[in-house]
């Protein structure tokens, strides 16, 4: 009978901010430890959070075995790697200082705005192993910042997002970018008659569309997709990969031990459908490539999930984009049975050279998948912070 461990260990620091003040800090450890049981081709799985004792989790995990959950077992054998431990972001002493002497910077520079919210600021450590002498260990460091900018004459609870991951705290970064953000916020200016590209980030642009590349939606029938592995579906230069390199992931293994080549799989390659998103039961299950993109509840099923999502051939700086329209706030946004979508923007900015030049008004985006993959499709823009954003003409709209 095989099994494998995946033993988590987080060490988090969590500063809320309110009115420009640091109102508390709060340090979170957590630990959690998932065993899962592999035999006739069924799947047991036990997990616990806080401090395991592994064969009593084992134990458990055989007894659900009885619940016939069918799952392959599909486990490398004899593989090994560590990582090296993240270097310390921020001493765990200087974490309030550091923040206060940036709230104050803030405050004194842009004293009509109100900051609130939260930066994080998280360590983790993750050990995979199974019964045919796998060993990985992964170690991430990342400061997350999620500031919310606030107009202090404006009615609305918030104005702008400050979001952004530091590998390296990076203060004269953080404060340089927050004030192009309010400088840009305090400009506006009318939309330009030409039309221009949109900038916008990953996430908010392939949200409406992730499900299609599922294998569950693939094998169905049901996706845009269906039936097109290998035939080019988007344009020329279009690449898309879930990418586990840093800076966009320190984990170089899956939730089910997976270490692609490179750290790398990929879905489109020059407008190519390569492949969709699965675990080891859907790849087994519909004869499709192993992803590698697993990720799981400490007491659960892997699912599918999409870390390292970027596309490839991308510039790394904004300048890039030429003038363009840039997305900073884009909340909704849903897509047709067949492909066109729309896509709702709270706030956007006037770019040109790299730099934001203005507020433009509140816009709605649209425009079909192939075409913004395709004929429409400008570009992508990869961050060495590891934000991703990508460049396509969409028809916009003001709201």
């Amino acid at each position: 009978m095989d099994h494998e461990i995946i033993k988590t260990k987080t060490v988090g620091y969590s500063v809320s901010v309110a009115a420009n003040k640091i109102v508390s800090l709060r340090k979170n450890y957590d630990e959690r430890t998932t065993v899962r049981v592999y035999d006739d081709g069924y799947i047991g799985v036990a997990g616990v959070i806080g401090k395991a004792d592994t064969e009593a989790l084992r134990s458990e995990a055989r007894k659900n075995l009885t619940k016939h959950i069918s799952y392959p077992c599909m486990l490398e054998s004899g593989k090994k790697r560590i990582d090296p431990p993240v270097q310390e972001i921020i001493p765990a002493q200087e974490i309030v200082p550091a923040f206060e002497s940036l709230l104050t910077e803030l405050s004194a520079r842009a004293d009509g705005f109100l900051f609130g919210n939260k930066i994080n600021l998280s360590y983790e450590s993750v050990i995979y192993e199974n019964s045919r002498s796998t060993f990985y260990h992964a170690n991430e460091g990342a400061l997350e910042f999620a500031l919310t900018i606030k107009d202090k004459n404006s009615p609305n609870i918030m104005d702008m997002v400050y979001a952004t991951r530091m590998l390296v705290y990076d203060r004269e970064r953080a404060i340089q970018e927050i004030l192009e953000m309010i400088s840009a916020y305090e400009s506006p200016v009318p939309m330009p008659e030409k039309k221009l590209p949109v900038v916008i980030e990953v996430g908010d642009f392939l949200s409406p569309v992730l499900s299609h590349f599922t294998a569950e939606l693939y094998a169905s029938g049901a996706s845009l997709f269906s039936g097109k592995i290998g035939q080019k579906i988007f344009g020329d230069g279009v690449d898309l990969l879930l990418d586990r390199n840093k800076p966009y992931t320190q984990r170089f293994f899956d939730a089910e031990g997976v270490v692609c080549k490179d750290g790398k799989h990929d879905l489109i390659r020059n407008g190519v459908l390569q492949s969709v998103l699965t675990t080891k039961r859907t790849a087994q299950a519909y004869s499709l490539p192993l992803a590698g993109c697993a990720e799981s509840a400490y007491d659960g099923i892997p699912q599918i999930g999409v870390r390292g999502l970027r596309f490839g051939n991308a510039a790394s700086d904004l300048a890039a984009a030429g003038e363009s329209i840039f997305i900073v706030l884009a909340m909704g946004g849903d897509m047709t049975p067949t492909g066109d979508m729309g896509i709702p923007v709270q706030l956007a900015f006037l770019l040109k050279d790299g730099k934001f030049i203005g507020r433009l008004p509140e816009l709605m985006l649209s425009g079909n998948i192939f075409d913004l993959l395709g004929r429409n499709f400008r570009g992508a823009v990869n961050l060495p912070d590891g934000t991703r954003r990508v460049i396509a003409d969409f028809a916009v709209n003001i709201s």
